[in-house]
């Protein structure tokens, strides 16, 4: 989420271009994707996670298990705030537009990934703030000794997977309409056979009379 609101920006701002993104760009996805089989590779090798009742918690009588715990609060939070603030100062910088009639199109989108952008982030850190309530007592009202209320949460943990794409599909409506036309529900237009019928009512073919 934050890589994609960072490039968001750069292209909005023509730093870089849609379809080929500099150096930096992919040092930054690399990063992410070295880290990521490294949490999985150090999972795997220290089991540092557990299945407690109805869901998986981190556990703390494995060495390191409390670090690896912290760094996903930090890089969490670190995350979700910064995507948030790219959004937003990307609001700005549409809003800021000089000309208007260019971009309505554009704010309109933009509009729509910013309330996107919002959901995502309030749902996810509604979610870490319960998953980690030792550390944040404003939701200590949710007993999470109770098993249906794991449940809830790790059902929360697997769904928040599809919201960004439900989402997506729901607030742009180019998105939504590719969808439809690759799944068969929606006719792709015959640009050649509309030009065509097009030229010909403009410049009728003349035919011999016998």
């Amino acid at each position: 989420m934050t890589l994609l609101a960072l490039c968001r920006i750069l292209i909005f701002s023509n730093v870089i271009g849609s379809k080929r993104f500099p150096f930096f760009i992919k040092l930054i996805l690399c990063v992410i994707i070295i880290w990521t089989f490294f949490l999985i590779l150090v999972g795997s090798i220290t089991q540092n996670f557990l299945l407690v009742g109805p869901g998986w918690d981190y556990d703390f009588t494995v060495s390191n298990a409390e670090i690896f715990a912290t760094f996903e609060i930090i890089i969490s939070f670190t995350c979700l705030v910064l995507s948030y603030f790219a959004y937003i100062f990307m609001a700005y910088l549409i809003y800021a537009k000089k000309n208007l009639i260019s971009s309505v199109h554009s704010r309109r989108n933009e509009i729509a990934i910013l309330l996107q952008s919002t959901f995502v982030t309030l749902y996810i850190t509604g979610m870490i703030f319960v998953w980690h309530q030792a550390l944040f007592s404003i939701v200590s009202f949710i007993d999470m000794e109770n098993q249906r209320n794991q449940a809830i949460l790790n059902c929360c943990l697997i769904l928040h997977c599809y919201v960004n794409p439900i989402l997506t599909l729901i607030c742009n409506k180019s998105i939504r309409e590719d969808c439809l036309k690759l799944l068969g529900f929606k006719k792709r237009r015959n640009v050649r056979g509309d030009l065509v019928s097009k030229l010909s009512s403009i410049h009728p073919t003349e035919t011999n009379q016998n």
